[in-house]
């Protein structure tokens, strides 16, 4: 009988040798903007319709046919823009490297933050948003304040403005909304609260913005919300980079540039960038803003070791600036207030163990971040100034355990203490020198528990609570007062999907917020003139009520969402006739609004987005408004991508401020319009131009009696290259 196997085995052994004689073999590797691995792209050859998968770490191989002189290759991703590129195919072929621009899709973000682990945003039954890598680079900002205004929903600021201004969330600020730069908890020592602006906004990776209480994970301030600022780079994802950036921005002459390095060797990876920042005094519509220039250096340097099974690292984190103008609307070019100094400096020690026993991970967490600033006020006129000095030293650790008991059921334990030491704050006036509070202290000892129940009749579960220790003291004028107030707070939180493309949340909680040491303790001179502390301040506590539907279908997402907080002893501030400030308690104040926010791509290179916010607050008692309730205020946008080539423009309407704080005043409404685009010359060159306030609009961003007018119409261009 005759064997067909080997004819059949040497015929197709001739055919394999045939295609590979008469092909070539393309290679490269898909990054996105960040030169980050990009895995399972759709690669495919236009021409023949042979496609393949990029891999983990963004590298694919194409046979292509000899006798085709180009091709067309086609990149198709869900979280990125479509991508066509021509290849010509001489007879060396060089691995070719394709840089994707991502698309910005709310609900398929990773959030750390909210429970301080790696959640899908559709899984945390709170409002929040997130900020990418690339869309800090697009909006070439000057601060984080500026990165966020606008920008996120509910998300608003207070204070003068100037480079260092506060953010708050809801309507919730002064130190209410606490500020987070890798886990480590910043206390700044500005009276306004805290700004995070010594860190340039080019050397985060990722900002988080959880607008719910948060303090059952992270303790006192977190009445209001989270912001988290992420630096560093995923280990995972890049292998090397280098990279150069420089801004520049027409309204303030500001110029910015710096670099970064980021390079994996086996088991370690280092990761280092800085940036300096110059400006002067910015133009309004109606003349040069006095005071309001700044000189800022920041830096991060993190080395950091992984086996996959367990992760440590040690980081540096920090930024340094002088003579920072806090501008005013009277703007007098004779008197001024300037911070001499601002520092910043954050030691972090993290470590990260799998499988510490069966199902259980161990996080732990160290640093230390003293902090220096000095403010002078003076007249230049009369030669004559004041002199304000507050240094302190912030520490701390964490400790936590996340045990997974089942498939649908985990519980993360902790233990963490914060401590703000050594604060000293010293006045010099004319003719004496005086220290209103020295030796300031305080501790927020905290234990909490929270659980993660999933899929118990149709629903997901998250809850826990905390009980923190908290105390403070200082010598106040001369005086030891001490203060000790523990506090528990509670969380429960429901997410239900109701399919596949819709779910709702629902999430409840009390909250408590203990007075500063500065609210309590310190009398003497600001960037406002003077305060005057209260040491009869009692602690902040609220119930807090927030729910949302998010509805994601296709390339739609749509997120409405509503809340509801009382707070009792809720600590307002008052302004005197002659601008001195001073704290006091009001019986309760109650703060509630919606928000909705839309995403949508109608095409595969045109992206719709916008939000809407609408806040009312008022104390329970009189009736009157609260301080720092933002007025109502439309976000819309458009964005295009034509591959190498993007533009984008949007469009702010703010509503006027018809009921003012008692700290305030009326406001009118402002419209902003604001043009930007980009260019990728190629997969290591790329520029940004954005024009803002393109009708040179006269505005007051906020309704503080003391707030300047903002920036003109102003021209921004950035450059980045990778090395």
């Amino acid at each position: 009988m005759f064997n067909v196997k080997k004819p059949f085995l040497l015929v197709s052994l001739f055919f394999m040798l045939y295609l590979q004689i008469n092909s070539r073999i393309i290679k490269g590797v898909v990054r996105d903007i960040g030169f980050r691995s990009v895995e399972n792209v759709a690669i495919h050859i236009k021409e023949t319709g042979k496609y393949t998968i990029s891999m983990s770490d963004g590298y694919f191989e194409l046979n292509v046919p000899d006798d085709l002189s180009s091709v067309n290759l086609v990149f198709e991703s869900e979280n990125h823009y479509d991508k066509t590129v021509k290849l010509e195919l001489r007879k060396e072929l060089k691995p070719v490297t394709i840089i994707l621009i991502q698309k910005e899709y709310l609900q398929n973000e990773i959030l750390v933050t909210a429970f301080d682990t790696n959640e899908s945003s559709l899984n945390i039954p709170k409002a929040q948003n997130i900020i990418s890598e690339l869309e800090v680079k697009e909006k070439i900002s000057e601060s984080l304040v500026d990165t966020l205004t606008n920008y996120t929903p509910g998300v608003h600021f207070i204070g003068s403005g100037g480079f260092m201004a506060t953010p708050s969330i809801r309507g919730l600020a002064r130190r209410r909304v606490l500020l987070l730069m890798d886990g480590v908890r910043i206390t700044g020592d500005r009276r306004a609260g805290n700004s995070g602006s010594f860190l340039a906004p080019e050397l985060i990776r990722q900002i988080e913005v959880v607008r719910s209480s948060s303090s059952v994970m992270y303790g006192s301030d977190a009445i209001g919300g989270v912001i988290q600022l992420i630096t560093g780079h995923d280990f995972d994802k890049i292998n090397s980079n280098r990279s150069f950036n420089i801004s520049l921005n027409s309204a303030s002459s500001r110029v910015s540039s710096g670099f970064s390095l980021v390079q994996k060797s086996g088991k370690f990876l280092i990761n280092t960038g800085f940036q300096y920042s110059k400006a002067e005094n910015y133009s309004s519509p109606e003349g040069v803003i006095y005071n309001s220039g700044y000189t800022n250096l920041s830096g991060v340097i993190n080395l950091r070791y992984s086996d996959g099974k367990r992760s440590a690292s040690i980081k540096y984190i920090g930024g340094s600036g002088k003579d920072i103008g806090k501008p005013d609307r009277e703007n007098d070019p004779d008197s001024f207030s300037i911070v001499n100094e601002n520092s910043n400096h954050i030691f972090l020690v993290k470590f990260k163990q799998r499988e510490l026993f069966k199902d259980s991970d161990l996080k732990i967490d160290l640093f230390l971040n003293p902090t220096t600033y000095i403010l002078e006020k003076g007249s230049i006129e009369k030669d004559s100034s004041e002199l304000s000095e507050t240094r302190a030293v912030n520490s701390g650790f964490g400790i936590k355990l996340i045990k997974k008991l089942s498939g649908n059921f985990s519980l993360t334990s902790g233990l963490d203490l914060y401590q703000r030491n050594n604060l000293d704050i010293t006045n010099t006036l004319e003719s004496w020198i005086e220290t209103p509070l020295e030796n300031g202290r305080r501790r927020d000892l905290g234990i909490f528990i929270s659980a993660n129940v999933a899929k118990i009749a149709g629903i997901n579960l998250r809850g826990g609570i905390r009980y923190t220790f908290a105390e403070s003291k200082a010598v106040s004028d001369g005086i030891l007062k001490t203060r000790k107030k523990n506090s528990p707070s509670l969380f429960l939180g429901i997410i239900k999907k109701f399919s596949r493309d819709i779910s709702f949340f629902f999430n409840t909680g009390t909250s408590f917020r203990n007075p500063s040491l500065s609210e309590t303790y310190y009398t003497g001179i600001t960037g406002r003139r003077y305060v005057i502390g209260n040491p009869l301040l009692d602690p902040e506590k609220s119930l807090n009520i927030d729910t949302g539907i998010k509805i994601h279908k296709g390339n739609l997402f749509l997120g409405v969402y509503c809340f509801y907080n009382t707070i009792n002893s809720m600590i307002e501030r008052y302004r005197s006739k002659n601008g001195t400030y001073t704290y006091d308690n009001i019986e309760s104040g109650r703060i509630s609004g919606g928000e909705t926010e839309f995403q949508w791509f109608p095409s595969g290179n045109l992206e719709l987005f916008g939000h809407f916010n609408y806040y009312k607050g008022i104390s329970e008692k009189t009736g009157d408004p609260l301080n720092d309730i933002p007025s109502p205020k439309l976000f819309l946008g458009w964005k295009i991508n034509l591959e190498k080539l993007w533009f984008e423009m949007n469009y702010l309407h703010s509503f006027s401020k018809s009921d003012p704080g008692p700290s305030e005043i009326w406001n009118n409404k402002y419209d902003l319009i604001t043009l930007k685009g980009g260019y990728y010359f190629s997969s290591k060159f790329f520029s940004y131009l954005k024009v803002s306030n393109l009708l040179n609009q006269k505005y007051y961003a906020n309704p503080d009696p003391d707030i300047p007018e903002s920036n003109g119409i102003a021209l921004s261009a950035g450059l980045n290259f990778f090395l």
